[in-house]
Order: C-alpha cells, then sequence, then structure tokens
C-alpha cells in the first residue's frame, strides 16, 4: 500500500489546488512515460498531454510539451520501486470541502512487496485545519471519509492478503471495514476500529475493537497477518490491537 500512497499522493503534496483527469502511466527502472486528458496545477493547466518521467540523483523530472519539472528532494522510498502500471487515475482537491480520488487499476512492484488494485473510490471531507497537503488528508478522511474496491491484492514474501468488493466508511475517527477476504482465513470480514493521527510523530494509528468472519473473532489473525507485513512503513503491537503507519517514510 505504501507504493500506492508515494505514487498519488506525494508527488502532489506540494501543490494547494490539483485536478487530475484520466491519468495513465508506465514506470520501469527509473523512468517512464504516460498521459491524461486534463492537468490543473495551481495556476498552470494542460489538456490532453503525454509526458516522461526520470528520476536519477534524488530528483524526479516531469516533461510536458518538451518543458521539464522538477521535484526535489524526493524521498528515497521511490528508489524500492521498480515499476508502476496506473489505468484512468482521476484527483480532485478543489472542490470546496472535499478530496476525491479513484483509480480504475493500478499495479505496482517494489522491494517490500507487490500491489494490485482496482476500482478504488475515496472521498474525504475537510476538517476546515491545514497542514499540509499529504497530512490534511489523512485528517479530512478520518474525520468524514468514504472507500469502496473490487480488488486490493499485496503479495510480500511472507503472505499473501486479497480484498474483495469491500468498503471503509470512518466518521469522527471511528472506522468500519466491510470485506471478502483472503488473508490466512476465507469469508466476510468485519472490522470496526479507531484512527488517530499523531501531528508531532507522524504516525497514524489505527486500533482494532473487533475483526469478526461470521460468528468467529479473528482479531489474533488478522494481526498476525498484518504483523507479516510490517516495514519502516508498517509497525504492529498484537498486545495494543494497534498498527502504526508512519507518514514520515512518505515524506
Amino acid at each position: 500500500m505504501k507504493i500506492f500512497l508515494f505514487i498519488t499522493v506525494f508527488s502532489l503534496y506540494t501543490f494547494s489546488g490539483v485536478v487530475l483527469e484520466n491519468l495513465n502511466t508506465q514506470y520501469l527502472n527509473f523512468s517512464g512515460e504516460g498521459d491524461f486528458s486534463f492537468l490543473q496545477i495551481d495556476e498552470g493547466s494542460w489538456s490532453n498531454q503525454g509526458y516522461l518521467l526520470t528520476y536519477q540523483n534524488n530528483e524526479l523530472k516531469i516533461i510536458i510539451e518538451n518543458e521539464e519539472y522538477s521535484l526535489e528532494n524526493i524521498p528515497t522510498s521511490i528508489k524500492e520501486i521498480s515499476s508502476v502500471s496506473i489505468k484512468d487515475l482521476n484527483f480532485n482537491n478543489t472542490v470546496n470541502e472535499k478530496t476525491s480520488l479513484s483509480v480504475v487499476s493500478f499495479k505496482g512492484e517494489s522491494t517490500e512487496s507487490n500491489l494490485e488494485l482496482k476500482n478504488i473510490v475515496l472521498n474525504c471531507f475537510e476538517d476546515k485545519n491545514h497542514i499540509n497537503f499529504l497530512e490534511d488528508i489523512i485528517r479530512n478522511c478520518l474525520n468524514k471519509g468514504d472507500l469502496t474496491e473490487s480488488l486490493i491484492l499485496i503479495d510480500s514474501p511472507k503472505s499473501k492478503t486479497l480484498f474483495e468488493d469491500g468498503f471503509i466508511k470512518i466518521r469522527d475517527g471511528e472506522i468500519r471495514i466491510e470485506t471478502d477476504a483472503e488473508a490466512g482465513f476465507i469469508g466476510k470480514l468485519k472490522i470496526k476500529g479507531t484512527g488517530v493521527y499523531n501531528e508531532s510523530n507522524k504516525v497514524l494509528t489505527l486500533k482494532v475493537k473487533s475483526a469478526r468472519v461470521g460468528i468467529f473473532s479473528i482479531v489474533g489473525r488478522l494481526l498476525n497477518e498484518m504483523k507479516k507485513l510490517e516495514s519502516d512503513f508498517l509497525k504492529v503491537n498484537k498486545d495494543k490491537k494497534e498498527i502504526y503507519l508512519d507518514i514520515s517514510t512518505l515524506l
């Protein structure tokens, strides 16, 4: 999941207003190309353009219409990404009190894991306070967020986790998840929990209150499966029933 967050969020977080429509990308071994139907970044806009990507010496360069744009001080996390394929990515944070993101398909490979997503739709609603782009999205989604998906597949050397036809609903930090799952167990997974973001240490803490497949509680099994995915970005405390996402690894 870190791959998707990095590609879709970090590359845009320095800008206050972004509209992106129908983005397609192929990225392999630190270079790539793609196209989009519309892109607006603050005061600039482009329509029906192709673009090139290159990463070298901690600098990501984007070339549109023979003009070169650079994003410097890119997190070293990008070095872990070997390939990315994106089909029909859309993003908009210019509508009052709302941030929306959707993607038809996403495939990413990194040194930590492989990730595949299909038909992701995310809508989050602003809480009026502003820190920076990435942290605003996190806080807004914890305030009021809705996500639907037809497939989330995480394949790592230690485990393979599959979620299908599910949703996530968040209201004032209270989280409810329902999805068909294969993750050391098979069935309709229902999770209730909470989310809290600590602005000082840049850590998002997700606490699992309950996790059930049918009539069976599987909190322990769920946390065991998440434990297999641990990295610098994701940590699990099984005793506290908490999952920690270190957002600083994306910055």
